[in-house]
């Protein structure tokens, strides 16, 4: 296709998405993306996306060779990282959520903290403040200043929706468009993809994981180009932290007597007042400052303390009430404030009261509806709104007439999510006091039971659609549901019997191993190990199955065999038929030291599935018997049911699994001296690995290619290839991926005539695939053991073992670190 060169982003995307058919909906399916966020880029409302998101585009789009490079060619004017990605997709172009508001007297606040920003010596600041204050706005009103400081881009960090520190260095990956995959930390990941990185990150609500500073603090110490703009309630009390305590906005001053109230256009341009009819005329378009309201509107702001949010949950009453009646009716409730118990900063005192007063205007039923609606983290659908508030029929109001009217009283806020579905969150200040209210009222815990019950429901229905085509979506859907599947499972946790989240794990494996492999391995190890967790035998070996796959990614074969071994047992004898045809090959190929033994299990596997009409098993386990095969040596055996399992994933439309059987018929290919075959297999796989982010085998892949191009006498290529893999893998914690790679290095150098090199590599190479706990190299992966002999007869037995024992010695950061000197 011929491409002008002038041509923008958003016509090339538009051109090869229509000249392939595909739909909006179907190329963001593919691309793992939602479908606004194509809309967007289509549209120039994104006009410079992320290297990551023009990466996925391409694979998804099928582009090759000059197609390719055009979209990629508008890399350059993109920053990097990739925006954090969303359900609804609404960020900017530097990463930051988009204002819907029009931000009112900060002006003098923006251009102190940029002052502090620029003299280079502060690199965390933190705004602090009582809630409603603005913290949040004027971080993200002060970062979109610097757009064209920081080339490695701005992101947003929502913390609001977390209560578990350990869970903010995987919020911050996944702001960052990475997914918690692999066996290393989240942490060490961070550092390492953060080091040369000139980036300022946003970190909002902090306060609830303050024990997270430690990280902020090792961040920070390790990365000297990153900076960090903090809102928090209280300082983090970290070295060099310059806190800016955000002040309320400037009120009326009360009346002297002396020279009169403020004429109407100095009182409209005081801040506290600007906000509040602005808010106002958003609700009553009519709304006007008068002389005959001025004193009551002045009189508002002043109690208020000039609280943002206080300010903005009084304006949208103006629907129905004048400000004068609005100032009687708040100051029956402002009057607390002058006596009884203070048990909290005044202003912190002020809001609780406002909301309290915003409260108290619902009728009964809202008020049940609004404290209800306080267990979902992260926002909710109608949907599920309509499902959890009303669990038993005693709302007594019809659920999308209460969200309408707390959406028109400022007390949720309206999105767009996945499928075009509205989407309703709650500000962390109104949804802690809707949770006080549900305490109070004794709903807190039949509420949790509900809203996890509903979560579970969820992801049951989505489970059969993650082996099928339309996955995509479903992916997306669950996405956008994190943090309320985090609620659950923590809620199971807490449980005497911790059955829905065993099922939530077992039913959630495929998404989890995607976007949360890390920490869905924790969940389900704490499960799994709950006193109670042997109450359900079939939700144990759901859960069995899912720990034992998250294990297998992460290259640990032994846990793997142990947690697989007992979900055959448990499903032999509770008859699960299906479930046991899906586990037997997954078993199979944990058991490398009898191989008779793993082929019978496969077998066996493939030929339930087949009596189930599980297409998707008889798929994956034909693609682990023909695994099986090819580890043992016996490619020959290996091919029939690897070809059969290509043909099925395509006749299913599934085209992230599809890669998983052509990526071992190419390592086939490739070992039977086929290197065109075996390219052509790795080149149809790597796009659709990489269009639903699945680095863990796109680095297999990556490594792969670099023996073909070794094969072909494409030396610097494969050291170039070999290199990419080596620091995305490293990246994404793959324990296979590495000792491959270093064995592509020490072909490399023995290339180059440099042998004790090659010998040191290989030495490391063996020492890291030692520690998989695997006896056999996985024949889908090229780089496995391979014949000494030659670098022996090069160096002599004594140079040779003085070679091994250094290389035995070597961590994987010396060796990147000495990778990256020899590319340089």
């Amino acid at each position: 296709m011929e491409i002008a060169p002038a041509a923008s982003f958003a016509a090339l995307l538009r051109r090869f998405r229509l000249a392939t058919g595909l739909s909006q909906e179907a190329l963001a399916e593919r691309a793992g993306l939602s479908a606004r966020a194509i809309s967007d880029l289509e549209r120039g409302v994104r006009q410079a996306p992320y290297r990551e998101t023009v990466h996925l585009l391409a694979g998804a789009l099928g582009l090759t060779g000059a197609d390719r490079a055009a979209l990629e060619g508008t890399v350059h004017r993109t920053r990097s990282p990739r925006a954090p990605v969303s359900g609804s997709d609404q960020h900017s172009l530097a990463g930051l959520p988009a204002a819907v508001t029009r931000l009112i007297g900060r002006d003098e606040a923006i251009a102190a903290v940029r002052q502090y920003l620029g003299r280079g010596d502060v690199r965390l600041l933190t705004f602090t403040g009582p809630p409603g204050i603005g913290k949040t706005r004027l971080a993200l009103a002060t970062a979109s200043t610097f757009t064209d400081e920081w080339p490695d881009g701005i992101v947003f960090v929502n913390l609001a929706p977390l209560a578990d520190p350990r869970l903010v260095a995987t919020s911050i990956l996944q702001a960052l468009g990475l997914t918690d995959v692999g066996a290393r930390p989240a942490a060490e990941r961070l550092r390492d993809v953060l080091r040369d990185k000139r980036l300022l990150m946003v970190l909002d609500n902090f306060e609830q994981v303050l024990d997270a500073g430690f990280l902020v603090g090792t961040l920070l110490e390790n990365c000297p180009r990153l900076a960090m703009l903090v809102t928090s309630r209280t300082a983090l009390r970290l070295r060099g932290e310059q806190e800016y305590p955000v002040p309320p906005l400037p009120v009326p001053p009360p009346p002297d007597g002396s020279d009169g109230p403020l004429a109407i256009e100095n009182l409209s341009a005081l801040p506290a007042v600007a906000l509040f009819v602005e808010r106002a005329r958003a609700v009553s378009p009519v709304f006007t400052l008068t002389e005959e309201n001025a004193s009551a509107v002045a009189k508002i702001c002043r109690h208020l303390d000039g609280l943002p949010l206080a300010i903005e949950l009084a304006a949208a009453r103006s629907k129905v009430l004048t400000p004068q009646a609005m100032l009687d009716r708040l100051g029956h409730r402002l009057d607390l404030l002058t006596t009884g118990a203070r048990d909290g900063p005044a202003r912190h005192r002020t809001l609780r009261e406002a909301i309290a007063w915003s409260h108290g205007l619902l009728s009964a039923e809202e008020q049940v509806l609004f404290r209800r609606l306080g267990v979902f983290v992260g926002g909710c659908t109608m949907t599920a709104a309509e499902r959890v508030c009303d669990a038993n029929g005693d709302l007594g109001l019809d659920v999308f007439d209460g969200v309408t009217a707390l959406v028109d009283q400022s007390l949720l806020q309206q999105d767009v999510g996945v499928d075009a579905e509205l989407r309703f969150t709650m500000l962390e200040t109104l949804r802690e006091y809707a949770l006080e209210q549900l305490t109070a009222a004794g709903e807190y815990e039949r509420c949790r039971a509900w809203h996890a019950a509903d979560v579970l429901a969820l992801a049951e229905e989505a489970e059969p659609h993650l082996f099928t085509g339309a996955r995509g979506v479903w992916l997306q859907r669950l996405s956008e549901e994190q943090e309320n599947i985090r609620s659950a499972l923590s809620w199971a946790l807490g449980q005497e019997d911790p059955e829905l989240g065993l099922r939530l794990v077992g039913a959630l494996w495929l998404w989890l191993q995607r976007r949360l492999l890390i920490e869905g391995r924790q969940w389900a190890e704490e499960l799994l190990a709950h006193p109670g967790a042997h109450r359900s035998e079939k939700a144990r070996a759901s859960a069995l199955f899912a720990a034992g796959h998250f294990a297998w990614l992460q290259g640990d074969v032994p846990v793997m065999r142990t947690h697989m071994d007992e979900a055959v047992r448990i499903r032999r004898r509770t008859g699960d038929a299906a479930g046991l045809g899906r586990a037997l090959p997954f078993l199979g190929l944990a058991i490398a030291d009898d191989v008779v033994m793993a082929r019978r299990l496969a077998e066996e596997g493939v030929a339930r599935c087949r009596e189930a009409g599980d297409q998707w098993g008889v798929a994956l386990a034909l693609t682990n018997l023909g695994r099986i095969a090819a580890t043992s040596g016996d490619d020959a055996v290996a091919r029939p049911p690897l070809e059969e399992a290509t043909a099925l994933f395509r006749d299913i439309g599934d085209d992230w699994l599809l890669a998983l059987p052509l990526t071992s018929l190419g390592a086939i290919a490739y070992r039977a001296g086929s290197y065109e075959e075996a390219q052509a297999a790795f080149e149809e796989a790597l796009p659709r690995f990489r269009a639903v982010e699945d680095r863990r085998n796109t680095t297999q892949v990556l490594t792969n290619l670099g023996y073909v191009a070794l094969a072909r006498d494409d030396v610097e290529g494969a050291r170039g290839i070999f290199g990419e893999s080596l620091l995305f893998g490293r990246e994404h914690g793959d324990r296979f991926n590495a000792p491959a790679c270093l064995r592509g290095f020490s072909a490399i150098a023995l290339a180059y005539g440099d042998p004790t090199r090659a010998v040191r590599l290989i030495a490391a190479a063996e020492m890291m695939f030692a520690a998989t706990g695997a006896t056999r190299w996985p024949a889908e992966r090229l780089g496995g053991p391979g014949s000494t002999d030659a670098l022996h007869a090069a160096l002599g037995e004594d140079r040779f073992t003085a070679a091994w024992e250094f290389g035995q010695g070597l961590s994987l950061e010396q060796l990147v670190a000495d990778m990256s000197a020899q590319r340089s």
